[in-house]
């Protein structure tokens, strides 16, 4: 849950995201199962909020490849 609520913040700033990206990629390389569908249900769960923006939703909407960013 923690990589999907830091990955799908919406954060001003091109630093700031590159930061972020660094930081979920590297939980993703410290996961010792493959993670794929843990981040699907907190996705899905993180999609239920009522403060979730547009954008923050679309992130959370795009696919990836075997659950990687």
């Amino acid at each position: 849950m923690t990589m999907v609520a830091v990955g799908s913040a919406e954060v001003p700033g091109l630093a700031v995201r590159l930061g972020r990206r660094l930081l979920v990629h590297t939980m993703h390389k410290g996961c010792r199962t493959d993670s794929a569908g843990r981040i699907r249900e907190g996705a899905e769960a993180k999609l239920t909020d009522p403060n979730l923006t547009p954008a923050e939703a679309a992130w959370l909407r795009r696919p990836r490849s075997g659950g990687r960013e």
